[in-house]
């Protein structure tokens, strides 16, 4: 088997989790001097789920709920370590009227995307107040 020349590294959204990433590669170093680390920033969890589908990295770091998406589909990927951060990762505001999900009924929420963390968490906290997406306009 030939020798791999670069290693595909797929990372979030651009922010803070990725500097390790990109002092790293302006330090040289990862890996051999002929290999090659090759990083992406994803625009969103949805995009970075299609590319881990698609088969176009070979190691990385993301969000939960894009990750399950794709392991849902594949077994291609398996999880080898955890992050976690010691402030909120994500916040929900409102207008001061909002005091509660249920004061959310019949109200837009803005999201990024679908099918990416913020929406996971939106889904997660209606849920949590009995209510489900149809209840409110994403």
């Amino acid at each position: 088997m030939p020798r791999r020349q670069a290693l595909h590294w797929g990372n979030p959204p651009a922010g803070t989790y990725s500097a390790p990433v990109y002092l790293g590669l302006q330090r040289g170093m990862f890996g051999p001097p002929d290999l090659a680390l090759e990083a992406h920033d994803n625009v969103n969890g949805a995009e970075y789920t299609k590319a881990l589908l698609a088969g176009k990295f070979d190691m990385g770091h993301m969000g939960t709920p894009p990750l399950f998406a794709a392991l849902a589909e594949t077994d291609e990927y398996v999880i080898v370590g955890q992050g976690v951060v010691r402030y909120p990762c994500f916040w929900v505001v409102a207008p001061a009227e909002i005091s509660s999900f249920g004061d959310l009924v019949g109200k837009t929420i803005g999201l990024n995307r679908r099918q990416t963390c913020s929406h996971s968490i939106i889904r997660t906290l209606l849920d949590w107040e009995g209510l489900d997406e149809s209840a409110v306009h994403l």
